[in-house]
Parts: C-alpha cells; sequence; structure tokens
C-alpha cells in the first residue's frame, strides 16, 4: 500500500453524533447583548460561522469529526430546516447562513422547534449501521419566553421518553442555552436533559455568544 493510498483510508468511527443547533430568530434577537453591546442575532450567527474559531470549524478541527455531523434548525413561530444533517468535514462554515433575523423575526415556539428536531433526529438514529452507535445532541438556544405553539415542556419530555440508553447515555440529548436576562431559564432547564449527578450538565445561562459557543461544543462531546 502506497502513502498516499494509507493516508485515504477512512478513519475508524467509535460512534456516529449528530448535533443541531436549534436556534432563536424572534425579534428580541434583535436586541444588543448585554456584555458587548452587538445585535445578539449577529453575535450568535459569527460564533456559529466565523472561520477561526466559530463552532463549526472548532468542530471540523476535532480528533473526533469523522464521527460528527450538524443540522440546523431556526425558528420563530416559523420553523425553518436550514441544513439537514451533514458531516462536518463536509461543511464550509463560510457557506453557512444563517440570517436570524431576515428568516424570522416573529414570536417564541420553542415546542415547535423542538418538535421539528426531534423528527431529524430519529430519521438519523434509524439509519444506524451495525456495531457503529448513533447519538444526537439537540442544543437549543433561547433569549425570550415560549409564547406560541407547542408546549415545549410536553415536545421535550416525549423526545426525552423515546430516547433508549446505550452504552450509558441516552441516545438522544437535550443541551439547552438561556442566552441573556430576559430568557425563560426555568423552563429551559427542566427541558433539558437530567444527569442525577449533575443535574444542570446539559443547561446553561450565558450572557456572551461566546459562553454559548463553549457550552454547545462541551454538550457535544459529552458522552456519559
Amino acid at each position: 500500500m502506497t502513502a498516499q493510498e494509507w493516508e485515504e483510508l477512512p478513519l475508524p468511527k467509535n460512534c456516529e453524533e449528530l448535533g443541531i443547533l436549534v436556534l432563536d430568530g424572534s425579534g428580541s434577537m434583535n436586541d444588543p447583548e448585554k456584555a458587548t453591546g452587538r445585535q445578539k442575532a449577529a453575535v450568535v450567527e459569527d460564533q456559529i460561522t466565523n472561520l477561526k474559531d466559530g463552532l463549526i470549524q472548532r468542530l471540523r478541527k476535532s480528533t473526533r469529526a469523522h464521527e460528527i455531523s450538524l443540522a440546523i434548525v431556526t425558528f420563530d413561530h416559523r420553523v425553518k430546516v436550514l441544513l439537514n444533517p451533514t458531516p462536518v468535514l463536509r461543511l464550509d462554515p463560510a457557506s453557512v447562513k444563517l440570517d436570524l433575523l431576515r428568516r424570522h423575526g416573529g414570536s417564541t415556539a420553542i415546542g415547535d422547534a423542538l418538535r421539528t428536531a426531534g423528527i431529524i433526529a430519529e430519521q438519523f438514529l434509524a439509519q444506524e449501521e451495525e456495531d457503529i452507535p448513533r447519538y444526537v445532541t439537540i442544543l437549543l438556544m433561547s433569549d425570550g419566553q415560549n409564547n406560541s405553539g407547542e408546549d415545549p415542556l410536553t415536545v421535550a419530555n416525549a423526545i426525552k421518553g423515546r430516547a433508549r440508553d446505550k452504552a450509558g447515555r441516552p441516545e438522544i440529548v437535550i443541551a439547552t442555552a438561556a442566552y441573556g436576562d430576559d430568557a425563560d431559564e426555568e423552563t429551559l432547564r427542566q427541558i433539558a436533559t437530567q444527569i442525577p449527578e449533575q443535574p444542570d450538565k446539559f443547561f446553561a445561562k450565558v450572557q456572551t455568544g461566546e459562553q454559548l459557543r463553549q457550552f454547545f461544543i462541551a454538550s457535544m462531546v459529552s458522552i456519559g
């Protein structure tokens, strides 16, 4: 085998993980972030797609990059699937245009967005190959209160209730971030997957886009 052929061999996978970003695009995302004074929507978009150290780029540089895929759902009172599950190594961050407020800008339907993410998660899990377990982390960010559509706790509990246990962790985990002072912290905490020894492992109150990015990345690599 030549050196070139050796380099082209795919890396072995211990598992396959899908991160589903569920990003709030309601009207309040037009407000300034307290820490920086920048528009919250613009801050979040930069933290996801920045070519230097945005979330997508960080995942692409991970030692687990060959095991990770990403999907993106954005919402206000309408839900849009912006990106279907795609291996991060096939993603060009520069081509991902979130445009949260151009696409949205209305009221907040967290439950409807979660339901869409749950459908994507189940479709991904249904395509699991033998000996390569699949996992999903739903990464939800909201800066406000649910005021439209389905009850988010009912939807979240249904998703968590259907998730089987694999190798010490649920096959679907919901991680939630309450962005800023006006976010519904208690509801988002209840939506998040609970770990008895670490009840807030998959919940965070964040004030900056950088804290949001760090929490999402930490949640993606939390196995067990």
